[in-house]
């Protein structure tokens, strides 16, 4: 993980060291849904999660070409937002809910951007590897045996498209989708193996 988090930092330095073309720069906010798959050993596949939360987050565009650039972007992003906790009280197959909590991350992305350009409009692609922080979750008390013993900072890629519609002088307004996926489980045990998947709509703003 700290050797491919080093080639993310070196890939983004190489971006800014070697453009020399007119930097873009902009914000984007917007929401995700995350699914978990809790696979137990013993019972297989007992419980699947999805939860709605909130991102947001700037980004640097360097584009090389008319049609092809590549972009950095830092994003907060609730994985979820709120997380059910379960005592299972001895018994796995009746759990009681009893806690919530947040889970939350800062993300950082680098994405490859393929566009085609139409008039006035930008339709484009996005594809790149991603490496999430966990800062969360938050007022949480007695059920953290998981989320304490969850990856981070834990790596995926995300695949992507959208629409840039040119708003004068004052830049471009995007709309996009994007699904991420993880390259280890978000939790693996003996006993238990959890699988992360997340789909976010996003609007954003760029110069």
């Amino acid at each position: 993980m700290k050797r491919a988090l080093l080639i993310f930092c070196c890939f983004c330095f190489l971006l800014l060291a070697q453009s020399s073309f007119a930097l873009s720069f902009g914000v984007k906010m917007g929401f995700n849904t995350t699914s978990q798959d809790f696979n137990f050993t013993q019972l297989g596949n007992l419980l699947k999660l999805n939860r709605t939360g909130a991102e947001f987050g700037v980004f640097l565009e360097f584009p090389l070409v008319s049609t092809f650039s590549f972009t950095t972007e830092i994003r907060y992003l609730q994985k979820g937002e709120q997380f059910d906790y379960f005592s299972w009280g001895g018994n796995l197959t009746n759990p009681d809910q009893t806690s919530l909590g947040r889970l939350s991350y800062v993300s950082f992305i680098a994405l490859a951007k393929l566009k085609i350009p139409l008039s006035g409009i930008n339709l484009y692609g996005l594809m790149g590897p991603r490496f999430d922080f966990k800062v969360g979750p938050k007022e949480v008390v007695g059920y953290e045996i998981y989320t304490d013993s969850y990856e981070s900072p834990i790596a995926g890629s995300i695949i992507g498209a959208g629409m840039e519609f040119k708003l004068g002088g004052v830049g471009w307004f995007l709309v996009e989708g994007y699904y991420g996926f993880d390259w280890k489980k978000l939790y693996d045990s003996a006993d238990l193996v959890i699988d992360s998947q997340t789909v976010g709509f996003l609007i954003g703003l760029r110069t």
